[in-house]
Order: structure tokens, then C-alpha cells, then sequence
């Protein structure tokens, strides 16, 4: 049996404020979200209402009673129709402002797209409220037209409800405060959506049975603190099977039956290798779903990958750097969320961990030696002007992708190798048990890592996070009897 939506079975009261031409801005920011969507392919059509339950922000004055304002974004598609609060009036008007851009997500998905603001009025000043947000409207983006040759990821997908594939991940299909900064507040999600025929729905948290059979619908929870919700589908066939307590499943189309046991085999070959290095995987659900553009994607507790990725077998089931890289992220980036603030440093762990260490792992030193003699290669090919450093990854006019992952990795090695390997991955570990669910930066990696091998490795962080470049070497003569066997 179907419930009423979501912003309907919440009572809130709703009268008309006045004077709100003269409101203050009032900065807030959300704890929890529960959003309730119902998602028509055919029409490319999105209605939704998204409780968000929100507190007084930092810099918000804590003096005055008269009317405040208040900020959502919102796709510039996607019109709000009601809004309601608990406890406070809201004005049965509100401002809505042309698309600014949005702050930098500190990720490789940085594109002109802008959510468009919404000025919300409210009849006075308050420490916390459950704003009742109701809106819908029409998401669709050409997905060719994101393409690129020879690019493994479509990074201009945002938002998109059709009949080829659903993408909501950071084109802003639910209301969100708006922030001065780049950082997004965590928070805690539900999620509840009609199921659709023919097309399974994933999103990046854990399935609530409860909320389901209470609901009659779809339900998830998020398993620790997120930075936002994703909810994707396609045309795919679910195959699922338990593995020491983590829900493995695959949507695949039906003509990709044929890798799902080969998938299977190296989610479970990976989870064996990683788990005991960096310690428990943090969910109890893992997907990997087939994606109608290109994309090596990870998100809370699944990758998404493009079709031709998994029809590629054997090879992206066990060559290091796909499918290993991508589930690495489930603890590093999305179970660990990146500092903003501090530059991207996931995608150097992962690179380390899968592209690299991978080799390491099956015994192929030959190969490993490989990896660093092409990271080398690398490095000494990069023009002093592009030679920005590994720390300013995902921040404006920060390093390159190819910094962050090649000498990002080698960085990794020289650290892993400094403290020694046993140290190093006790402090992943310690990573792990102390940051799932939070922020974390550069400047956290390294006490971490000091407090597990007891060293300073300030001057290590220093010289290859913060700077760009190498050390400057020099030769100095050294004397044996006298004679110089060195010169410099």
C-alpha cells in the first residue's frame, strides 16, 4: 500500500509573516534529510519532498526577532512549490535567483553547471526547525554530448530521469542549504521512492527493510554521515549473493549475465585483500551497476560503471587500477569523506592501493618495479610550470589528475617505505576506525601516521604534498686518502 508523500504525513504549522522585504539572512545548515521522490522515466519528470531538518549556522547572528532568510539550492530545472517549517511561519512567497555557480566539490566533476537559489522567508529567528520543502519538474541531459575521446568518465552528467538510465548524483535534485564554503555539512539521509518497472533503483546508502515494509516502497538509510544522496537505475537484471556479512549485488543487463560470476569472484577476492590492511568494510551492502554513459564512479556503497567496462570481462575484473581502485574508495573518499578545505588526497591512497600496491600484493615485483620506474618517467616529463603541488589537488588552479594519481601513488610509496609497510597500514586502519563518517585532510594523514611510527614527518609532508616539484640534488666530493672518488 502506497503512503501519502512524505511532506504530507509531517504537520507543520503555516501562517503569513510580514515585512519579509526587510528579512536578515540567516545561514543554516542540515543535519538530516529525508526525501521522498517519485521518478517518471517516460517523462523525465522528478516530484519530490524533502524534509531537511536544519540549525541555526555558525555565522548566523544569534541577536534580533524579526523575519530571517534563508538559502536552498536547487537544480535550475526544478521548481519548489510549497515550503512549510515547523514551529515558525514561513511567507507563502519566496525569491528565486538566477543560477550561481556552485562551490567546488574538491573532486574531478568540476563543470559550469549552477543550482539556482531560493530565498525562503521565515517570521523569525530560531536554533533549529524541520523545513518541509515540496518540488518537481523535468531532468534530462544528453549524455552523448558529455563524451569525450579517449576520457573514461563523462564528467558533464549531473541530474538525468529517463528511459535509458537514472543519474542523480551531484546536480542538485534535492534542496540543499546553500554554504559559503566549499565544504558541504554531513549528514544523515533516508530515502524513500516508487519503484520502477523494469528499471531497479540503487542509492548510496544501505537498504531499510523496515521503512520499506512500512512504506510499501523502496527505502534506504545512510550507514554513517554522507556529503550528499545518489540514486541511480537502469534497464538491468539484479543477481546478489552474501559474502561474511557484506550484501554483494550486481545489476547488469540481461546480456552481461555471463561476467556476473567473474564480478563476484573479485569483489570477494577484494574484499579478502583489502579488509584485513585497512580494516572492515563500511556498509553491509556493495553494488556494482552497469551505467548508460562513460563513468568509473564510486559512491557509499556502490560503482558504477559503464557498460563497456564490464563487457570487457576478465580484464576489468582483475587488472589493477579498475575495479580494485573504485572499491578502495568505499573506505577512502566516500566512507572517508575528503576535506575540502585541504585538497583531494583519496585518489593518491587509491592509486597507491590498487594501481600500484596491487602488484605488490600478488608477488609480481617485476611489475610493481614497472609502476614506479613509469611514475618516474612521469614526473621527470612534467613542465616546471605544471608542477603544481600533489596537496592542491581538486582545489581552483590546483595539480593535475595525472599529479594527483601518479605521483600521488609514488608519494604513498616513498611514505609506506619511510615508516615501514607494517606501520604504515596500522595507521590505515586507525584511518579507518577514527574517520568513517567524517572529514579528513592531508594534515590528518600525517599525524596519523606519526602516532604509528613515532617519527616527525613533517618535513616528508612538506616537501611532497606542499610543494610542488623535487628536492634539489648536488654531488659533493668525497675524500679517500686524500683524493677526491666523488665529484660533485
Amino acid at each position: 500500500m502506497r503512503t501519502r508523500p512524505l511532506s504530507l504525513v509531517l504537520v507543520a504549522c503555516v501562517t503569513s509573516c510580514t515585512g519579509c522585504a526587510t528579512a536578515t539572512k540567516f545561514p543554516i545548515r542540515a543535519e538530516r534529510y529525508r526525501i521522498d521522490v517519485h521518478l517518471n522515466p517516460r517523462t523525465h519528470e522528478i516530484v519530490g519532498a524533502a524534509a531537511l531538518d536544519v540549525v541555526r549556522g555558525a555565522a548566523a547572528s544569534p541577536e534580533g526577532s524579526g523575519p530571517v532568510a534563508v538559502d536552498l539550492l536547487l537544480h535550475p530545472d526544478l521548481r519548489i512549490t510549497n515550503v512549510r517549517a515547523s514551529r515558525i511561519a514561513v511567507e507563502p512567497r519566496w525569491k528565486i535567483s538566477s543560477p550561481t555557480k556552485a562551490a567546488p566539490s574538491g573532486g574531478d566533476d568540476e563543470t559550469d553547471f549552477s543550482p539556482r537559489r531560493h530565498t525562503i522567508y521565515l517570521s523569525e529567528p530560531f536554533e533549529s526547525t524541520t523545513l518541509f520543502v515540496n518540488y518537481r519538474g523535468k531532468l534530462f541531459q544528453d549524455a552523448a554530448a558529455g563524451e569525450r575521446p579517449g576520457e573514461i568518465h563523462n564528467f558533464e552528467m549531473r541530474a538525468h530521469v529517463g528511459e535509458d538510465g537514472i543519474y542523480l548524483a551531484g546536480g542538485y535534485w534535492y534542496p540543499q542549504p546553500a554554504t559559503d564554503g566549499d565544504k558541504q555539512p554531513l549528514a544523515e539521509y533516508t530515502l524513500i521512492a516508487d519503484p520502477i518497472e523494469s528499471m531497479p533503483l540503487v542509492a548510496g546508502a544501505v537498504p531499510d527493510p523496515h521503512l520499506a515494509r512500512q512504506s510499501g516502497r523502496l527505502a534506504w538509510r545512510s550507514p554513517y554521515p554522507l556529503e550528499g544522496m545518489v540514486l541511480v537505475g537502469g534497464p538491468h537484471t539484479v543477481h546478489a549473493r552474501e559474502y561474511n556479512g557484506v550484501e554483494i549485488r550486481l545489476h547488469l543487463k540481461p546480456e552481461q549475465a555471463p561476467h556476473a560470476d567473474g564480478l563476484f569472484t573479485a569483489v570477494m577476492r577484494y574484499l579478502d585483500r583489502y579488509q584485513p590492511l585497512i580494516g572492515p568494510y563500511p556498509a553491509s551492502h556493495y553494488s556494482i551497476v552497469d551505467n548508460f554513459f562513460s563513468s568509473g564512479f564510486a559512491f557509499p556503497t556502490f560503482t558504477l560503471l559503464s557498460s563497456p567496462v564490464i563487457d570487457m570481462g576478465e580484464r576489468a575484473q582483475t587488472t589493477h587500477g579498475y575495479l580494485d581502485h573504485e572499491m578502495l574508495h568505499s573506505w577512502w573518499g566516500n566512507g572517508i569523506h575528503v576535506d575540502p578545505d585541504d585538497g583531494n588526497w583519496c585518489e593518491a591512497l587509491a592509486s597507491y592501493g590498487a594501481n600500484y600496491y596491487g602488484y605488490v600484493l600478488d608477488g609480481e615485483d617485476e611489475e610493481a618495479r614497472r609502476k614506479r620506474r613509469n611514475y618516474s618517467h612521469f614526473l621527470s616529463r612534467i613542465k616546471p610550470e605544471d608542477d603544481k603541488p600533489l596537496g592542491t589537488y581538486g582545489r581552483e588552479d590546483g595539480c593535475s589528475r595525472s599529479i594527483a594519481y601518479d605521483k600521488g601513488a609514488a608519494v604513498f610509496d616513498m611514505l609506506a617505505r619511510k615508516m615501514g609497510q607494517n606501520a604504515f597500514w596500522s595507521a590505515m586502519r586507525r584511518f579507518t576506525h577514527e574517520y568513517v563518517g567524517e572529514y579528513a585532510s592531508w594534515e590528518d594523514i600525517r599525524k596519523l601516521c606519526e602516532r604509528e611510527c613515532g617519527a616527525d614527518l613533517g618535513p616528508f609532508f612538506e616537501q611532497w604534498v606542499r610543494r610542488g616539484g623535487a628536492p634539489p640534488l648536488s654531488l659533493c666530493p668525497i675524500y679517500r686518502a686524500g683524493v677526491a672518488v666523488v665529484a660533485a
